[in-house]
């Protein structure tokens, strides 16, 4: 990611889609399913905010989410969301290095 972002500099703003998670109804999550829903979307895009703010020097990383609280089969999706969401607040939407800002936005 250090290289990919890094072919960008000098950049103002970051939007990340992190990989969606799969609909799985609550009863058939697995601890393995979790683990890979929270690796893939949730650390992947605290890992985009970590390289993109080490790079910045102003500008906004938007963490983007999707599934909504009453959708079918989404329990992974929106722990993975209200994780994010919860990193964005208790960061008080400063980007880890205080080069900008970070917001978060969940569409469904």
């Amino acid at each position: 990611m250090e290289v990919a972002l890094g072919k960008l500099v000098p950049f103002e703003a970051l939007i990340c889609l992190g990989p969606g998670t799969p609909l799985r109804a609550l009863g058939e999550l697995t601890p393995a399913q979790v683990q890979a829903d929270f690796a893939g979307k949730l650390f992947g895009q605290i890992e985009a905010l970590r390289v993109a703010a080490g790079l910045m020097t102003r500008g906004v990383v938007l963490l983007t989410g999707g599934a909504a609280p009453n959708l079918e089969g989404g329990s992974g999706g929106t722990a993975v969301n209200a994780a994010l969401a919860a990193f964005v607040t208790a960061r008080g939407g400063s980007c880890p290095t205080g080069s900008g800002r970070m917001s978060w936005r969940r569409d469904g």
